[in-house]
């Protein structure tokens, strides 16, 4: 992210591709989460605590068409829970139909 931030080259595509591989659920869990591994799984993202949001805020706000269609994608949403799902659901679902115009 800092990469893409300061503008050197391909950094946000590595962001974006590094974003899309931690949305699929593996056999993990967060430090809070009390159930056998065998049976839970979560999406990796959810391990990154303190920065999942902010990945997420700047995900949101990237114009990159690669970009716009992961964040309103539904793997995307389908990680989001609580105040996340609360704030950026509605902001994936309208990137969404956007990216399909």
């Amino acid at each position: 992210m800092d990469g893409c931030q300061s503008g050197k080259k391909d950094a946000c595509s590595e962001f974006v591709n590094s974003y899309r591989k931690l949305l699929p659920e593996y056999d993990c869990q967060r430090s809070f989460d009390s159930t056998p591994t065998e049976n839970y799984t979560v999406p990796a993202i959810w391990l990154c605590e303190d920065t999942h949001e902010k990945f997420l805020d700047f995900l949101s706000k990237m114009k990159a068409p690669n970009a716009v269609k992961l964040f309103g994608s539904q793997e995307l949403r389908d990680t989001l829970d609580g105040h996340l799902a609360e704030e950026y659901a509605p902001k994936s679902l309208a990137a969404s139909k956007v990216k399909k115009k």
